[in-house]
């Protein structure tokens, strides 16, 4: 838990609604649940742009013009488990880009809170259940997902050595598999369930059987995006303790 200075902790507490807030990645699933849940929790100055966040020059002149109090970092390249297995160099190299960019840009502009978004694919493949933050690093990762759950944790640790070392609060979130509105379809990009509702949805026109991957042996876990939304709002909201 970081502990900061009168000055600093007021400064980081007094959120405005009128205070201009940075959604990285609005078109995405998250991105656009964040931009209804702000929306209709009275935030009326909402940064949305469409920006290339692997452009170092593009993610500084965002945070130039706009000059956020607060960002959501969300975005970053993300597939599911075959284009993981074909294009780990891509995962690796677009999501520690975006990640560096958009932190050194918001401590350049001086922005005091922001919540980043990681991947339950940071924890061990063998990690006890039910998984904790102490978990981490303790073990070797998935090797499908390797290199974007490395990304991950560069990104976790980046925003941590963010707020020891200049009083911000950097926020970095470890969500589960989250499904809901917008969600990737592309068998290419897709994740378990967008996946699996595309398939069904396909094989009910073509009618036949459907399989599914693996033994059905596995437990998964899911969340609604619009509950994801609500929890990093919330956590916007509060004190660093």
């Amino acid at each position: 838990v970081l502990q900061l200075d009168e000055e600093v902790q007021g400064a980081v507490l007094k959120l405005r609604k009128s205070a201009p807030i940075l959604v990285t990645n609005p078109r995405g699933m998250l991105g656009a649940a964040l931009v209804r849940r702000l929306r209709k929790g009275g935030y009326a100055n909402l940064m949305i742009p469409s920006l290339d966040l692997s452009s170092q020059e593009a993610v500084a002149a965002c945070f130039r013009t706009f000059r956020p109090e607060a960002v959501f970092l969300t975005g970053g390249l993300s597939c599911g488990i075959l284009e993981n297995q074909r294009r780990p160099s891509d995962l690796i190299q677009d999501n520690l880009l975006v990640q560096a960019h958009v932190v050194e840009a918001a401590l350049q502009a001086g922005v005091r809170r922001l919540v980043y978004l990681a991947s339950a694919c940071v924890y061990p493949r063998d990690c006890p259940q039910p998984m904790r933050e102490e978990d981490l690093l303790t073990g070797p990762l998935e090797p499908t997902s390797e290199a974007y759950a490395v990304a991950k944790l560069a990104g976790i640790f980046q925003c941590l050595a963010a707020s020891r070392q200049h009083g911000v609060r950097y926020l970095p979130l470890i969500p589960t598999n989250v499904y809901g509105p917008g969600d990737e379809r592309d068998p290419r990009r897709s994740h378990v369930a967008g996946a699996l509702m595309a398939r069904m949805h396909a094989r009910r026109k073509k009618g036949g059987r459907l399989q599914v991957w693996g033994t059905g042996s596995p437990r998964r876990e899911f969340l609604h995006v619009d509950d994801l939304a609500d929890a990093c709002v919330f956590l916007l909201e509060k004190d660093p303790e």
